[in-house]
């Protein structure tokens, strides 16, 4: 049964995974530069993949359904794959900081998605206020970084935005077909499956080179992508999703976008904007008008 209201408890989990993300999109550039990024998608789902699986053989969790279940785990999975085949090689074309903005614009197509999709998550006047006010406070953060296009960039730029409304559609296909008749970790297993399934043909017809410069620095990253992220923030996400609207969840993560300009700025040394401030204040009132 979906609750319609966030717990503070709730509240503070998606937070945390919003700071996780935010920083998840430095790691994406860091590894990029060691991996082909669709390589680097491909091992990342594979890697998370095999810790889920040893920990449902262990906790003794059924593998694969039959039926409808495993039919939707199957297109979620597809459509998990595409986020970041999508995202991957377009934060090889734009900054780190553009990239996460147009990919966190999933919210407003999951909240325009559950209003004709989920009968009980209907988008409201005080939601559609909230989830604009967000999105200017993230694009406040973001004003330096998106007044000037050119074509190379403007590429990665739109292959990132295909990868919010792909991640917004494997939210609406979780909460609409898997919720409530699978268990979250198995919906998490299915994604990373399938979605591994998909990336690494992808990688060998698009990337002939995948290995670049393979060091430390690309270990590190791809153990934070695949263990803290993709095994471990995901595992919460989905746990979150089979239990609150989405609509409101997906608000939430407009704070990624913000964490990820200031992790860009301290890792990545990229500059942080005069109106991160107000861009965070922003995010915050939005949020909160989601989730009066």
């Amino acid at each position: 049964m979906t609750r319609d209201k966030l717990t503070i408890g709730a509240m503070g989990v998606l937070l945390v995974l919003s700071s996780i993300w935010g920083v998840n999109m430095v790691a994406i550039k860091i590894s990029n530069q060691g991996l082909a990024p669709v390589t680097a998608a491909a091992f990342r789902s594979t890697a998370a993949s095999v810790i889920i699986i040893i920990w449902m053989y262990f906790r003794k969790i059924r593998f694969f359904h039959r039926g409808a279940p495993l039919v939707w785990g199957v297109w979620a999975g597809a459509l998990f794959g595409l986020e970041f085949l999508l995202l991957y090689a377009g934060l090889s074309y734009t900054s780190a900081s553009r990239g996460i903005v147009l990919l966190y614009t999933s919210p407003f197509f999951v909240a325009l998605g559950a209003h004709f999709y989920l009968p009980d998550d209907r988008l409201t006047w005080m939601k559609s206020a909230g989830l604009a006010l967000a999105f200017f406070g993230t694009a406040a953060v973001l004003i330096q970084h998106t007044i000037v296009f050119d074509p190379v960039t403007l590429k990665g730029d739109l292959l990132a935005l295909g990868g919010g409304i792909a991640w917004a559609l494997t939210t609406l296909v979780i909460k609409k077909h898997l919720a409530g008749e699978i268990e979250p970790i198995q919906t998490l297993h299915y994604q990373l499956f399938f979605s591994a399934l998909l990336l690494w043909p992808a990688a060998r017809i698009l990337e002939p080179a995948p290995i670049r410069d393979f060091g430390m620095i690309t270990v590190m990253s791809l153990f934070y992508q695949s263990v803290i992220v993709a095994a471990a923030s995901y595992l919460m996400w989905f746990v979150l999703v089979h239990r609150f609207s989405v609509s409101r969840l997906s608000a939430f993560a407009f704070f990624a976008p913000v964490m990820g300009v200031v992790a860009g700025g301290v890792l990545l040394g990229e500059p942080l904007p005069a109106t991160l401030l107000i861009g965070l204040l922003g995010v915050a009132a939005g949020i909160y008008l989601v989730n009066r």
